[in-house]
Parts: structure tokens; sequence; C-alpha cells
């Protein structure tokens, strides 16, 4: 299906998997007042979601803003984010309200994005330059990405960029979702062995961002959100991300 819809987050225009870099890309802002994870560690990944309440009960939560805003749009809805890990993934469970829970996408690393509600989390290993992206929508189809950081000011200003050249081909990320009386919930588990790192006890550097596309049928455009306190709109601003504080336990 060509897929003709303005892409807000980069915003750029989409056309069969083709995006065009922008033509004056902004470095970086500062980010202010911005909330770190409390990342602890558990035994080992939930299976289901009486396991994954229980599990991340007692974990901080991090809520999704729009802090590139003077005060939040009017069809904004709040949602909160909580991350975990274990020896082998990060894990994120993200509960958000929703007036207008869908997305018509159900292929595997389709840009969902374009076409109804996702979160997303990016996860920055510490002493590394890439970083991964994952999406889920309502139904729990993933979109799985691989960026270098700064590969924006990088790229020739006009010349066209192939989404698919980041994409990871093989489902290695696990989503759960699941329906509320007030919206929706996901859960995503990131495998360490995606990133090509793992955090060690206690280690300092790692960054990691949850951000939502938050559609209504009937509006032009969705509403965006992030933990991150971005001074503008554009969630790989990687040195705006969230910090994770590992911990052994919740406490």
């Amino acid at each position: 299906m060509r897929l003709c819809r303005r892409l807000y987050e980069w915003g750029l225009p989409w056309d069969d998997g083709r995006m065009q870099v922008p033509a004056d890309p902004l470095a970086p802002a500062a980010a202010p007042e911005n909330a770190a994870f409390v990342c602890p560690r558990l035994e080992r990944t939930p299976e289901d979601w009486p396991a994954m309440d229980a599990a991340f009960a007692g974990i901080p939560g991090v809520p999704l803003r729009q802090a590139w805003l003077e005060g939040a749009e009017p069809r904004f809805r709040p949602a909160v984010a909580k991350m975990a890990r274990t020896a082998e993934a990060m894990l994120a469970m993200v509960e958000l309200e929703d007036v207008d829970v869908f997305n018509p996408v159900s292929e595997f690393n389709a840009p969902a994005f374009l076409r109804g509600d996702v979160v997303e989390i990016f996860v920055l290993p510490a002493g590394t330059s890439r970083y991964v992206e994952l999406h889920a929508t309502p139904e729990a189809a993933l979109l799985q990405l691989r960026w270098t950081v700064g590969w924006r000011r990088r790229s020739r200003p006009g010349a066209p960029l192939d989404l698919r050249e980041s994409l990871i081909t093989s489902p290695v990320a696990r989503a759960l979702t699941r329906r509320t009386s007030g919206g929706w919930s996901a859960f995503l588990a990131v495998p360490f062995a995606l990133m090509e790192a793992a955090p060690q006890a206690f280690e300092e550097g790692w960054r990691a961002s949850v951000c939502r596309y938050d559609y209504t049928r009937g509006e032009e455009k969705p509403v965006l959100s992030s933990t991150s306190a971005f001074a503008r709109v554009d969630f790989h601003q990687a040195d705006c991300w969230n910090r994770l504080v590992f911990t052994e336990t919740a406490g």
C-alpha cells in the first residue's frame, strides 16, 4: 500500500518506505529536568499480564509529556512508562490512556506509526553509538530498527533515506499488549543481544526513551509525547533521553 501520510516524528514525507533528509538538521537541544528510569533486576521475564503487573508494581513510573510545548495539547492523554531488566533483556511496561485505540497495521516491520497508535522505546547502551528503536501497536505488531547516533546530521541534506536499511529483519523482540477500561497497555522485551551489549551492576551511561503516537480517527495529526524532555519534536535526540539507573531491587 502506498503511504503518503506525513511522518510527524521526523517532519518528513513518507513515500513507499523512503524519507527525505532534512535540509537543515538541528543539533540536539539540552534536556531540562529529565527524569531517570529506575531499572531493577528481575529474575525472569514475566510471561503474562498478572505476572507483569506484580513484577512492575513497585517500580517508579516516568510520565510521558510534551516538554517542547508550554502546555499540553487539548487532545493529549497521559501515559506512564516503567523499565526493568533481566540477564537477557531490557523490559518496558507502558500504561496509556486513549479515547480511540486503533491501528490497522498487522505486518511485522511495517511503518505502523503512520497509520495509528504506537508506543516506542529507544535504548542506547553506555559507551556505544548504536541504538535500537522498537515500536508496538495495540495489536502487538512490531517494528524493529537500529540506528547510529547522529545519523541525521551525517546525511546529505535533501537526499532520500531508505528506512529499510535500518530494519532488524528477524523478529527477536517481544511485545504483549492488552486493552484496558481507559486505553491500552504495552509490554516490550528488548534482548541485549539485539544491542550487542548488556549492563553491568550499577553501570552508568545507559539511556532510554519511551515515546508515543496517539491517533484519533477523524483528526489529521497524531498527538506525540515522550518521557524525555525534548525542547523540539525529534525523538532521536539521544542526548535528551532518560538515564537508566540500574538497581538490584525496585526500592
